[in-house]
């Protein structure tokens, strides 16, 4: 992730910078997808915890907490842009995904 921002990716970039206002004013771009990847983890167990089902995937998920929960549902919907999503990213999430979606 912190070589798509370093490439410029406008989705990314553009959360990193929000997220640096708010939260981590000198985040680097590997600090920034560390702490990204967390929150995001965080955001499916968070989904889970709250019996929202990751069976129809994380946009459905980013939907369903970011009517609570703006923080979580926007780093969970950013995952569903179409520009920021590599072969990697794909991934690992979708790995994620499965591993969570069987918790009780």
């Amino acid at each position: 992730m912190s070589e798509q921002l370093d490439q410029g990716d406008e989705t990314l970039t553009a959360q990193a910078e929000e997220w640096r206002h708010l939260l981590f004013p000198r985040a680097t771009n590997g600090e920034f997808a560390d702490g990204y990847a967390q929150a995001v983890t965080f955001g499916l167990l968070l989904a889970r915890s709250q019996g929202i089902s990751l069976d129809h995937g994380v946009g459905e998920a980013a939907d369903q907490l970011g009517r609570r929960h703006s923080l979580i549902g926007r780093a969970l919907d950013i995952l569903t842009h179409e520009a920021i999503q590599t072969r990697t990213l794909v991934t690992s999430v979708s790995t994620l995904t499965r591993v969570l979606a069987v918790v009780d």
